[in-house]
């Protein structure tokens, strides 16, 4: 039996002989308190360091979800964060080298990169990373990336007459993604067709190629090498021009032309986080713990591209969305 054990005994068998005495057993029970934080370590206040790519208020919200799910799990903690404001990792090292954290949140891709590069000595969970594995994390963290099978479902339960679904894939960068969505599409019975696109100058001629399969719809997926910000806004405005409708990853891109928008949760995405820095605190380590897809989604829906391009949405879908552009 542990020392701290047999205490805890003796003091329960102490309380029992004196039953009448109510100032000595609440001292009893404050002592007891002070004694298990102090031989336990699971009990001690725990320091977290958040690392965070910008200050965009998308990450405001990744932290109120982290916070408040360790909150839930009754874990003392306190909590510091500084944002990258340049390439230089000199402040954040300084930081961590003063703070001495038990754990650190990255917020962003960029944070999450150049936490991995600086950083040996303490475990991180990552956050808010999109294309996490084609960034070389393989464990550890939460992506962005909204699971297949729940885009495909989305597109399934909101605009059911769309059953043909083109995508754009990079095989030699990603080819588990690929195979995802044509699990993901045989389990829904809905067919994929995918182009093989690799550089933005590949993109006109595999658009012509998915026009000519007559797809019913093109899923735009998250990829930072094929979309920047001018050629997604010219590639929707492109399938338009075809009368094919667009759903994507971002909800800005239902304000350029997309019919909808399905993206993480971004309350959740720290929330699944928080999950994982639990385990990280109990001794996990990061390359241990799967990459998480969001567990909940949001969405947004443009119905004036939707009524030009002749496509009925039922009001539950209006209903459920997060915004509805008119």
């Amino acid at each position: 039996m542990k020392i701290s054990d047999s205490i805890l005994i003796e003091s329960f068998q102490c309380a029992r002989d004196f039953p009448y005495n109510r100032a000595f057993r609440g001292f009893l029970w404050v002592f007891l308190s002070l004694f298990i934080t102090a031989q336990h370590p699971a009990y001690a206040e725990k320091k977290i360091a958040a690392i965070r790519s910008s200050n965009s208020p998308i990450y405001n919200q990744a932290v109120d979800g982290f916070k408040r799910c360790l909150k839930a799990k009754n874990i003392a903690y306190d909590y510091k964060e500084i944002v990258l404001t340049e390439d230089s990792f000199t402040p954040v090292a300084a930081l961590l080298k003063s703070y001495k954290p038990d754990v650190i949140l990255t917020l962003g891709t960029f944070a999450a990169q150049l936490t991995k590069e600086n950083v040996k000595d303490v475990p991180f969970i990552f956050c808010m990373v999109i294309n996490p594995k084609q960034n070389n994390f393989r464990a550890g963290g939460v992506s962005l990336n909204v699971a297949p099978l729940d885009q495909l479902r989305f597109v399934k339960n909101n605009f059911p007459q769309m059953r043909k679904i083109g995508l754009f894939c990079n095989t030699a960068k990603d080819n588990e993604t690929a195979e995802e969505f044509k699990s993901a599409a045989r389990k829904e019975k809905m067919e994929i067709v995918l182009q093989e696109v690799a550089t933005t100058d590949q993109i006109n001629d595999a658009l012509s190629a998915l026009v000519k399969e007559k797809i019913d719809l093109f899923l735009m997926l998250p990829d930072t090498d094929l979309y920047a910000h001018n050629v997604a806004n010219q590639f929707i405005l492109q399938t338009l021009h075809s009368n094919i409708p667009v759903v994507s990853f971002s909800a800005p891109m239902s304000k350029a032309g997309a019919i909808a928008a399905i993206y993480a949760d971004y309350d959740d995405n720290g929330c699944l986080a928080a999950a994982m820095a639990a385990r990280v605190l109990a001794g996990t380590s990061p390359a241990d713990i799967e990459i998480a897809s969001p567990s909940q989604t949001k969405f947004t829906v443009n119905s004036v591209v939707t009524e030009r391009l002749n496509i009925k949405v039922n009001d539950s879908t209006l209903d459920k969305a997060e915004q509805v552009l008119k």
